[in-house]
């Protein structure tokens, strides 16, 4: 594998300790989505990604609380 750039210190090089790492993201952005809305819904295409961008600024919101 090869990396460019400086600062190589975010990226985790040993693929053992990535993998847990990604699992502990994984649970930490579940525990902070914001769950969408239950049953059929018709709406614009607009409309569809005025309610995605709130719930992805919501997620937002609640990952920089912690």
């Amino acid at each position: 594998m090869r990396i460019l750039g400086v600062d190589r210190t975010e990226i985790e090089l040993d693929p053992t300790a990535a993998f847990h790492r990604g699992r502990k993201l994984d649970v930490m952005f579940a525990a902070a989505t914001v769950p969408r809305a239950r049953g059929v819904m018709r709406a614009t295409h607009a409309r569809f990604a005025e309610l995605d961008e709130a719930r992805m600024i919501a997620t937002a919101k609640r990952l920089g609380a912690r």
